[in-house]
């Protein structure tokens, strides 16, 4: 499998690199151009692209989510702290010393689940699963509402228009005009219950069928959500034809004073004045294989194959696995900084 691959040669490069920063002075005079080292030689041979590909897969599965329907394991929430101990256990388990779960404040994101069910027109059966932001939920039993197009929901788009207490459907591109958080403001400022975004283009939108995850960038204000193109496409159809009446149900939580954890485990080297670090983040949006787990899969493998080739470096290698880089701040341009930075 080409993932499998990838893992395999990034496992070589990225220790190649350690082993060549740790070791070059020692072996300068007595190397030759073509010789290998032979604590390369020795972590080759244990290279493991399995174990990596096996804990990106694990990290993927729905006991390791919020929603199990979309996924999605962020800033301070449930599933991210259940990961947080999974981690501590295998980093146990291949043997670093010194694992530690090391808490830090963050304003949690927890989306839970999401409905948008037609009720007038009468007879659509189609119930839509948008995915949330990190902005405000809905009560229990939802929001009944009309639904209205606000073409890109810039303020000229609401001139003659009254969206108070209904549920505004925008066309927006992250890429070349603004962020989620600047329609969303727009619409509960012109007193909206909720606003459902439409990615036209911008950042990962690889088809008509691909949903969108971004940080909110913003304050907590009305519900805000993306659906496909597809489905904006089905809604806008609806309005077409008359008006469209909807119950939309979002549970989302964004609130301050929750924790996140780096998962820290380290291989002792020769000098413990110095240090080499080596980490990713393990929170994830919908399912996370590429972003984050493979990265997570292969941090560890990078330490169990140094381990178990009985590399002493001549420096500590710390690996450090982080929560929080998906989101951690409410109202921050600077949110996704959060866990890298702690």
């Amino acid at each position: 499998m080409k993932t499998k691959k990838i893992l395999s040669i990034l496992l070589a490069f990225v220790l190649i690199l350690s082993f060549t920063t740790s070791c070059a002075a020692n072996n300068q005079e007595n190397s030759s151009e073509d010789a290998i080292n032979p604590d390369i030689e020795a972590y080759l041979s244990k290279i493991d692209p399995e174990y990596g590909y096996q804990i990106a897969e694990k990290l993927s599965g729905k006991e390791f989510m919020n929603n199990p329907e979309l996924g999605g394991r962020t800033a301070g929430s449930d599933a991210e702290h259940k990961v947080a101990d999974l981690l501590v256990e295998e980093m146990k388990a291949i043997g670093l010393t010194d694992v530690k779960k090391e808490a830090f404040p963050v304003d949690k994101w927890q989306f839970n689940s999401s409905e948008l069910r037609i009720l007038e027109p009468t007879g659509e059966e189609k119930v839509l699963k948008p995915y949330s932001y990190a902005s405000g939920g809905t009560p229990e039993e939802g929001i009944e509402a009309e639904l209205v197009y606000v073409g890109k929901g810039t303020k000229q788009d609401y001139e003659g228009i009254d969206v108070s207490g209904k549920i505004v459907l925008v066309d927006i591109d992250m890429g070349e005009e603004w962020w989620v958080n600047f329609p969303t403001m727009e619409a509960a400022l012109h007193g909206a219950a909720a606003i459902i975004n439409n990615c036209v283009g911008g950042y990962a939108q690889l088809n008509d069928d691909t949903m969108n995850a971004q940080d909110m960038v913003g304050p907590v204000t009305i519900p805000s959500l993306n659906i496909s193109k597809n489905d904006a496409n089905y809604l806008k159809g609806l309005l077409e034809k008359g008006p469209v009446k909807v119950n939309l149900k979002v549970d989302n939580v964004v609130e301050p004073g929750g924790t996140s954890y780096n998962i820290v485990g380290k291989i002792p080297g020769k000098n413990s004045d110095e240090m080499i670090i080596i980490g990713d983040h393990y929170d994830v949006h919908f399912w996370g294989f590429q972003d984050n787990n493979c990265a997570v899969g292969l941090t560890l493998a990078i330490a169990k194959a140094m381990i178990e080739s009985n590399y002493q470096p001549e420096r500590d290698i710390v690996f450090i696995l982080h929560g929080a880089e998906e989101y951690g701040a409410i109202n921050s341009y600077h949110d996704w900084s959060i866990g890298a930075w702690n």
